[in-house]
């Protein structure tokens, strides 16, 4: 049994070609290879299962707020504890202010990186992966991997449409971009989480 199955995983790192999935029978592609790791995704998009639908627009809706849900929030909170200090202090109205600048700044980037990760997690899969879900746990890691592989570009290339708003952009705009919205986008969090003024 043992031997079996290291001949199995020797033959998919040789070969990633594979016809169909193994926990749906849907046809699929190989779309790229990261750390010895296969990704594929569906040849009909459309035999995507229920539940990854549901993620796929959560993660698509992010993409267009250029914000992620959890980002939001934080906002909020920010916004609603600026609104509502101790007894004894001042609403800080300046503070609000600039939230709220901040957030408009967002709905101006072509998009935010950490959603187009999540995106992608939805879209590309490991052969051992069952489709018929989506396991955040399992996908959380897939995004790791992702972002320590450098993955962004091939992702652009992958997923490069009108929706994206990316088609004039050569790949090293792109990626110069990306590094500067990661960098913005950290020093939001931050000063909605009061550690930056």
């Amino acid at each position: 049994m043992c031997f079996t199955k290291w001949l199995n995983n020797l033959s998919n790192r040789i070969n990633p070609k594979r016809e169909f999935h193994p926990s749906t029978g849907a046809k699929i592609e190989h779309v790229f290879t990261l750390a010895g790791q296969h990704f594929y995704k569906l040849s009909n998009e459309l035999e995507l299962s229920e539940t990854r639908w549901a993620y796929l627009r959560q993660y698509y809706h992010e993409m267009e707020m250029r914000m992620t849900k959890d980002s939001l929030l934080e906002f909020c909170d920010a916004i609603k504890k600026a609104c509502n200090p101790p007894k004894g202090q001042s609403i800080e109205i300046g503070r609000i202010d600039r939230l709220a600048d901040e957030m408009k700044d967002r709905c101006e980037w072509l998009l935010e990186p950490d959603s187009l990760f999540r995106f992608a997690s939805v879209l590309y899969f490991t052969f051992e992966e069952d489709i018929t879900g989506y396991d955040e746990k399992y996908n959380k890691k897939k995004i790791e991997l992702f972002k320590k592989k450098e993955l962004m570009p091939t992702l652009l290339q992958t997923l490069k449409n009108e929706q994206l708003g990316l088609l004039g952009m050569s790949e090293t705009d792109l990626k110069n971009y990306l590094e500067k919205a990661k960098q913005m986008a950290e020093t939001q969090r931050k000063f909605a989480a009061g550690q930056s003024s």
